[in-house]
């Protein structure tokens, strides 16, 4: 892993934690997803942002249950945009 592609995972991680900072302090819901370039982001990358992601959610007190639900919906965002780019047979 490359120094940039460390600080874009732990930029990616703040983005996904304060997307539920704000999704727990509002009555509407906020996808996590939305702020992330998923559309160029490697399962690698992802992977990364997702430990950068945890250690700041545990950082701020956030509960596993929200943690959990905000890592599986970015990761079903990743596998819906990579999957309508991949071309079809």
């Amino acid at each position: 892993m490359t120094l940039a592609s460390w600080c874009r995972s732990v930029i990616n991680g703040w983005r996904m934690q304060r997307a539920l900072a704000t999704s727990l302090g509002s009555l509407r819901p906020v996808n996590a997803a939305l702020g992330l370039p998923l559309h160029r982001m490697s399962d690698d990358d992802l992977d990364a942002s997702i430990v950068n992601f945890s250690r700041f959610a545990w950082m701020y007190g956030m509960s596993l249950e929200d943690v959990a639900m905000t890592i599986g919906a970015v990761r079903e965002a990743h596998a819906s945009v990579h999957q309508r780019n991949d071309p079809q047979p």
